[in-house]
Formats: C-alpha cells, sequence, structure tokens
C-alpha cells in the first residue's frame, strides 16, 4: 500500500517541504506500541512490541510477521552482534528496574542483567569492539556499557569516557 503525503508545510524552514511516497510493509492491531527495530543479516525485520511485551519478526520474503520472543516486561532497544543474537532492552517505563536480555536465534530469552535503578532503557548498538552493548538509560541521561562476556556485568559510562573508549577504538583499528 503506497501512502501518498501532501504538502503542509510548505514554510518549516524559509524552503519547500518535499514529502516522499512511503509504503508501509507490516501492521499491527490498533493498541499495539512499537518502539524499536531491527535487521538481521537474511533481511528479517524485527520489532520490539512494548505494549505486548515481546519482540515480532517481519518476513519480507513473506510478508507476514510472527511474534519471535516473548520477554517479562516491555522491550524497547534492539541490536545484534555479529554471531546473530539479538540484544534486547526494556522494562516498564518510570519503574525499575531495567532490563538487558540476549535472545538467541530461536527465540530462547535469557535475562543478561537487571539495572535496579534503570527507569527508561532505550535503544542500544553494539561497540565496535564486539564485546560491549552500549544501552541508553534516558531517564538518567547514561549509557551503559553491557558486558557481553560475562551475565550480570555492566558499568556506568559517562559520555567522555565512551568518547575515549570510540576514539581508542577507532585509533586501534586504523593500526591494523
Amino acid at each position: 500500500m503506497v501512502t501518498p503525503t501532501e504538502d503542509y508545510y510548505p514554510d518549516h524552514d524559509g524552503g519547500k517541504f518535499a514529502p516522499i511516497l512511503a509504503t508501509t510493509v507490516a501492521t499491527w492491531r490498533a493498541r499495539a506500541f512499537l518502539e524499536n527495530l531491527a535487521l538481521d543479516a537474511e533481511g528479517a525485520i524485527f520489532v520490539t512490541v512494548y505494549s505486548h511485551n515481546r519482540i515480532d519478526r517481519y518476513d519480507p520474503a513473506t510478508h507476514t510477521t510472527t511474534t519471535f520472543a516473548e520477554v517479562p516486561a516491555p522491550p524497547m532497544g534492539l541490536a545484534f552482534d555479529a554471531g546473530g543474537v539479538l540484544w534486547t532492552t526494556g522494562g516498564t517505563l518510570r519503574k525499575g528496574p531495567g532490563y538487558i536480555w540476549r535472545v538467541e536465534g530461536s527465540g530462547a530469552v535469557q535475562q543478561w542483567c537487571e539495572l535496579p535503578d534503570a527507569l527508561f532503557m532505550n535503544g542500544c548498538t553494539m561497540h565496535p569492539n564486539g564485546r560491549t552493548l552500549l544501552a541508553c538509560e534516558s531517564a538518567s541521561g547514561h549509557i551503559l556499557a553491557i558486558d557481553l562476556g560475562q551475565p550480570g556485568r555492566w558499568e556506568d559510562r559517562t559520555c567522555e569516557v565512551l568518547r575515549n573508549d570510540w576514539r581508542r577504538e577507532v585509533h586501534r583499528l586504523h593500526q591494523r
């Protein structure tokens, strides 16, 4: 289904707004609250369904959506590691604790760590070192570094420390 848009904001920045055509590839029933998405190596789209404590998988080849994994609290962020494991952040908004879950390709869920003071676990991404998941705790403005080699191990990192880690990692990669 193609959704045409109109030029609703011609003066938004002093220039002409140029909408594009968008295609809806999947839909969920009303009251579903979708939060984040990630693509796996084969092109399947994984979506956090916050309202239903689950992660759905959309297959672009068959145009079907299925439940991939159910988690014990609302999921938020998604990131795949190099081995294809799906890492998920979550927790009930404005209520602790927050969580990090490891989700296998089979959909099996393992709680990786509990974050007692986390009130808004949000997005996440893999650090270039491949051993650390960076997760955003939006209520506090903190970036958490989750050790993917040891369940339950994490550090509260400031942006400056992370910036230095990234610089060291980029420098190390350039030295190869």
